[in-house]
C-alpha cells in the first residue's frame, strides 16, 4: 500500500514536471516571437528616422529652389519692366 502511495506521487510529480516542461517550452517560444518582434520594430524606426532625414533634405533643397525662383521672377519682372510704355 505504501509502495503503491509512493508510485502515485512518483507519477503526479513526473506529469507536473512535464507540465512544468511544456510550460516553460512555450514561455520561451513567445519570448523568441517576441525578439522577433522587437527587432521588426527597431528595424522599421531607423527606417522612419532616414526617411525623415531624406525628407528634412528635400524639404530644404525645396525651400532654397523656391527662393532662386522668387529671385528669378523678379530678375525677369524687371527686365520685362523695361518694355513697358
Amino acid at each position: 500500500d505504501l509502495a503503491q502511495s509512493a508510485g502515485e506521487c512518483m507519477a503526479s510529480i513526473q506529469s507536473d514536471a512535464h507540465d512544468v516542461s511544456r510550460a516553460v517550452t512555450e514561455i520561451s517560444d513567445a519570448l523568441k516571437e517576441q525578439s522577433r518582434a522587437s527587432q521588426d520594430i527597431a528595424k522599421h524606426v531607423e527606417s522612419i528616422a532616414q526617411m525623415t532625414d531624406e525628407n528634412n533634405s528635400v524639404a530644404g533643397e525645396t525651400s532654397s529652389n523656391a527662393r532662386y525662383l522668387e529671385q528669378l521672377a523678379q530678375t525677369a519682372g524687371k527686365a520685362i519692366g523695361v518694355f513697358r510704355v
